[in-house]
């Protein structure tokens, strides 16, 4: 199969605010908001069969090359905030398997929204035009992440997240194949795992993005700090949604403005 190969890591210099924390504490909140030409270059483009995010069109006409080696991944140059890039579950590093995208991609009627438009929000940015969005069900140790590339632990303090359109459209009207709109004691959230530079898990947190029809439809702060400091933090998308395969809602959410903070 041929394969597409882009450079092994990507540099970013990230818009980067900071800004005194609260407490008396000597320490510097950092923000990554993701704008900036450089982090748009990561916005791929269709959303879905891209070649940043899938390779090339295989001759069968349905499935995609992926990559031998891990190449979607970028560090930001201030914050050392880094992407662990595309997972590669079925043999080939690819977005289908997992992984952290940029995006840029607006779909205000949500009620159209599938796989198709998987990179998409419903909700207007909050910040400019870009933001991650993260694709990944599974048990910690297998999951999409964020690590500081230079081996140091910060408290990421929170960020910024929301449905994706598509996950959206399921939890209010079903996917109109077996899953049918989310109902009272059901529920979906986030989940996320912080590691220390050691690789150990130390602790882990969630945020409830649907319970029932009780759904996020705007950017939410998620508070991040109570897993300390981390050098490692997976990310993925669960809940009680259940089908004889597993989770049966779309496994995305869209985050941005990822508050670091930096004891000085």
């Amino acid at each position: 199969m041929k394969k597409m190969i882009f450079p092994a890591a990507i540099m970013l210099a990230a818009f980067t605010l900071t800004s005194c924390e609260q407490e008396g504490n000597d320490a510097v909140e950092k923000v990554v908001t993701f704008e900036g030409p450089t982090w748009s270059a990561l916005i791929d483009s269709p959303q879905y069969g891209g070649k940043l995010l899938y390779g090339n069109l295989l001759d069968n006409g349905y499935s995609y090359s992926g990559f031998e080696t891990n190449t979607y991944v970028w560090t930001d140059a201030e914050t050392k905030l880094a992407s662990g890039g595309l997972l590669n579950t079925y043999g080939s590093y690819s977005f289908m398997c997992g992984g952290i995208a940029l995006s840029n991609y607006v779909m205000a009627d949500y009620s159209e929204a599938s796989y198709l438009s998987q990179l998409s929000v419903s909700a207007t940015p909050i910040n400019g035009t870009n933001f991650c969005v993260v694709f990944g069900n599974g048990e910690p140790g297998s999951l999409p992440y964020l690590y500081f590339s230079d081996g140091s632990e910060h408290v990421v303090k929170s960020m910024s997240v929301v449905p994706t359109a598509y996950l959206l459209n399921v939890l209010k009207n079903g996917d109109g194949y077996g899953t049918a709109a989310i109902a009272a004691g059901q529920y979906v959230e986030i989940a996320a795992y912080g590691y220390d530079a050691n690789g150990q898990m130390v602790k882990e947190t969630s945020f409830r993005l649907a319970d029932g029809q009780n759904i996020v439809t705007n950017w939410t702060n998620f508070d991040l700090s109570s897993l300390g400091k981390i050098n490692k933090l997976e990310l993925c998308v669960t809940g009680n949604v259940t089908n004889d395969w597993g989770f049966a809602e779309p496994a995305y959410f869209a985050f941005d403005n990822v508050v670091v903070v930096f004891d000085e």
